[in-house]
C-alpha cells in the first residue's frame, strides 16, 4: 500500500535508512527541514524539498533524480549528485564533500542573496545563476566550475571564482572584491556587465 508523509512548516524529519520506498514525501512547507543522517549509503527521496541536509557519518548520500529545494542545502557528510541536477532558492553550505558528477547546480532564488559557503573549496560541474537571482561567494570560499558557468543573474564574488570553461556569452553581472580566475577558455564580456569593486 502507498503511504504519504507530509512534513509541516518549521518541522524536521530525520532519516537514518530508506524512507517511503513506495510512498510519497511532501516536504515543501516553509521552513521545514529533511535531514539524511545514516552511517551507510543512502538515496535521497526523489521529491521537492524546502531545506535539505546531509549529515551522515561516513556514508555517501546519492541523488536518484533531479531535485528542487525552495530553501537551503547543508552538507556535512558526502553528497553525490550522481549525474543529476539540483535547483535551489536558498543557500549552499558544505563542510565536507560534494561529488558534482556531470550535473548542474542552478541558483534561482529571487527573495534575497544566495550564498555558496565552503572553506575547503567547492567544485561544481555546471553552475547556473538564473535571471533575477543574486549569488554571493564570500571571502574564504573558492568556487570552482569545471565545465560550464552560466550567469544570467548577478554573481557577487568576494572569494575566488575559478572557471575552467571561460567566461563568455554571459548576460548577467559579475562583481565583487574577490579573485576571478580563468583556468581554461576565454574571457569575452561583450553581452554582460563586469563591475570591479
Amino acid at each position: 500500500a502507498w503511504s504519504t508523509w507530509t512534513n509541516a512548516a518549521g518541522s524536521t524529519l530525520k532519516i537514518y535508512d530508506a524512507l517511503l520506498t513506495t510512498g510519497t514525501l511532501t516536504a515543501t512547507a516553509t521552513g521545514n527541514n529533511v535531514e539524511y543522517y545514516g552511517n551507510a549509503a543512502q538515496n535521497i527521496k526523489a521529491t521537492a524539498y524546502y531545506n535539505l541536509q546531509v549529515s551522515g557519518s561516513g556514508g555517501v548520500t546519492r541523488l536518484p533524480a533531479n531535485i528542487i529545494t525552495d530553501g537551503n542545502i547543508n552538507i556535512t557528510d558526502t553528497l553525490d549528485a550522481n549525474g543529476f541536477n539540483i535547483s535551489m532558492k536558498g543557500n549552499w553550505a558544505n563542510t565536507n564533500k560534494f561529488i558534482a558528477g556531470t550535473g548542474t547546480v542552478t541558483f534561482n532564488g529571487t527573495a534575497g542573496i544566495q550564498t555558496i559557503t565552503n572553506i575547503l573549496g567547492e567544485t561544481f560541474n555546471n553552475l547556473t545563476v538564473a535571471s533575477g537571482s543574486t549569488v554571493n561567494i564570500p571571502a574564504g570560499t573558492t568556487a570552482t566550475v569545471s565545465s560550464t558557468y552560466s550567469n544570467a543573474g548577478t554573481t557577487d564574488n568576494d572569494g575566488i571564482l575559478a572557471l575552467a570553461g571561460g567566461y563568455s556569452g554571459q548576460t548577467g553581472t559579475l562583481m565583487g572584491i574577490g579573485t576571478h580566475r580563468l583556468t581554461g577558455g576565454n574571457w569575452n564580456n561583450n553581452t554582460g556587465t563586469f563591475t570591479r569593486e
